[in-house]
């Protein structure tokens, strides 16, 4: 935030018309703060492949081979997954942009709040605020269902790696079949696999967000800043240049 707040305190006049009072609101107070939140999901980069691979080794020790089945299940819901990823990231970027819109008309109509009232221009601004109101809810719930779509994919891959798994150890090992150790025992190291599978979706999409808003903050931060105006004191100053000097008040 302080960063961004000296930024556009120094910017030069081209920069300030490109951008705006609302999308460096907006920047301040949605884009900062979620590039802060992405910092948690950090220790998820080592953790949850590392619960993936214990509980798979434990996996493999109960049904053997038939866990590279249960292993294919995983990798398929990953590869959709990674759609699911795609589209939700491109929707925060229409939000975004849709709330920059919107910050900036709100900030447009305080700062012109005057000659709106004289002009009754209330009707007019009020449609036009709900307008840009009405666009951003609609992208804000396409990313809720994109999100319960991929809350309900990771949750159901558990129940389809079980199947994968247990259809296929019936199928390569029929003189074992299954008795109560191995099935209760995979089932409980089948369930295992969903919170490593539940922390490694929140932690991209908090990553792509993150990317998201780290791409706004550079670009406002390499924006053009003006020239800082030199103050020379009466005595860096040759006698020949100085116009006007006041002495003893």
């Amino acid at each position: 935030n302080a960063a961004v707040y000296h930024k556009a305190i120094v910017l030069s006049n081209a920069a300030k018309q490109t951008k705006t009072t609302g999308e460096i609101v907006n920047l301040m107070s949605t884009d900062a703060e979620r590039l802060f939140m992405s910092f948690f999901s950090v220790n998820t980069i080592w953790s949850a492949p590392l619960q993936l691979a214990i509980s798979l080794f434990l996996i493999h020790r109960e049904v053997k081979d038939a866990t590279w089945a249960g292993l294919g299940s995983l990798f398929l819901v990953f590869v959709l997954l990674l759609f699911v990823f795609i589209r939700i990231a491109k929707l925060e970027q229409a939000r975004m942009k849709s709330t920059d819109n919107r910050v900036k008309l709100l900030n447009e109509m305080m700062q012109g709040i005057k000659v709106i009232k004289l002009m009754v221009w209330e009707e007019p601004i009020l449609h036009a605020v709900d307008s840009f109101r009405e666009k951003e809810l609609r992208i804000i719930r396409q990313i809720a269902y994109t999100k319960a779509a991929m809350i309900a994919l990771v949750l159901g891959s558990t129940l389809l790696a079980a199947l994968a798994t247990f259809g296929a150890y019936v199928g390569i090992y029929p003189e074992l079949g299954m008795d109560p150790v191995n099935v209760f025992t995979s089932l409980a190291l089948l369930s295992m696999l969903k919170f490593p599978m539940m922390q490694i979706p929140s932690a991209i999409s908090a990553w792509s967000q993150a990317a998201v808003s780290a791409g706004r903050l550079q670009d406002l931060l390499m924006q053009e800043e003006r020239e800082e105006t030199q103050h020379k004191g009466l005595d860096q100053v040759g006698a020949d240049n100085v116009v006007l000097a006041v002495r003893d008040g």
